[in-house]
This record gives structure tokens, C-alpha cells and sequence, in this order.
């Protein structure tokens, strides 16, 4: 049975307590998997800003094919809010979303949550998104209309008190 003796800890053990390298070619570590793993936890206790940031690059790499410099200039770009609503990133609780085609893989913009996972609900298509703004305004118009009835202090737009928008409800 072949022994090494680790650097860190000076223990002699059998080579099975070694981490095989694989770069720049097959090497087996100078210290044990223990001391390995005691190593790389303090490293990345002090080091998480720089991991956090490497493993952003990498995942928005793996996944839409952009760098974070590229994320960070679409996202400055917007204001550093979201590309539909405009809510700010500092007034939401998640981090705002990379929008991209699912045919194409193209970055579309950077969205909060909600808009983001609304444009797949309705599958990013645009008709669909037409059918449901007409919807909404539908009803829209006729909720303010009823607010409006009732003597409450609202200021509509002549566009939406418009009797001819309601035409949409009706095509």
C-alpha cells in the first residue's frame, strides 16, 4: 500500500486520502481530502463576494451566452429596473431576471419576477398578450366607470372616458 504525507496536517496516509488534480494534467494534491475541504471552507468564507460574482459570470455565461459586464450594461441601461414595469431593483425582493427568446436564446432585457415569469405564462407570444390587454381594459373601463359613478375624486384620462375606447370591449 503506497502512503503520502500531507503537508498541512503531517499525517502519513494511504493515497486514497489524496485529491487527484485534473489540471494541467493528472496530479495528486500535496494535502489530504480532509485538510482539502478545511482549506476550501475557510477559503470561500472569505472569498464569497468573489464566488459569488465568478459563479453569476458563469451561470449567465452557461446560460444565455452574456458576461456579467453585459448584464450589468443592459441592466444600467434600463435604469436598473425592470424593462416592463419599471419597478426599481432596490424596492423588490428577488434579483432582476435575464429575458431572452427560447428559439433563439437572444437577451431580450433584464425583468423582475413577475413580468418575467408572465411573459411565459402567456408564451411570449404577443397575440396573446393583445387579447389580454384588450381584456383587461375591458373591464378596466368599466370598473372606473362604475368608481367614477360613484362620486369618488378620480382623474381618468379623456383617452379611457372616452366612450368610443369602449368600442375594444365589443370588436
Amino acid at each position: 500500500m503506497e502512503v503520502k504525507t500531507c503537508t498541512v496536517c503531517l499525517k502519513e496516509l494511504s493515497m486514497e486520502n489524496f485529491s487527484v488534480r485534473k489540471k494541467p494534467y493528472k496530479q495528486i494534491s500535496s494535502y489530504c481530502k480532509v485538510c482539502d475541504g478545511k482549506k476550501r471552507k475557510v477559503y470561500s468564507e472569505n472569498n464569497k463576494e468573489k464566488i459569488a460574482t465568478r459563479m453569476a459570470n458563469w451561470n449567465l455565461k452557461r446560460k444565455f451566452n452574456i458576461t456579467l459586464e453585459e448584464y450589468e450594461a443592459i441592466f444600467n441601461s434600463q435604469n436598473q429596473a425592470c424593462a416592463i414595469c419599471g419597478e426599481h431593483n432596490t424596492t423588490l425582493k428577488r434579483r432582476l431576471h435575464v429575458d431572452h427568446c427560447h428559439l433563439t436564446n437572444k437577451v431580450r432585457g433584464i425583468l423582475c419576477y413577475k413580468c418575467n415569469t408572465g411573459l411565459g405564462q402567456f408564451k411570449d407570444s404577443p397575440e396573446i398578450l393583445e387579447k389580454a390587454i384588450k381584456y383587461l381594459r375591458c373591464y378596466w373601463l368599466e370598473d372606473l366607470e362604475e368608481v367614477f359613478e360613484e362620486n369618488r375624486k378620480i382623474e381618468i384620462s379623456a383617452y379611457y372616458m372616452d366612450k368610443a375606447s369602449l368600442n375594444i370591449c365589443y370588436d
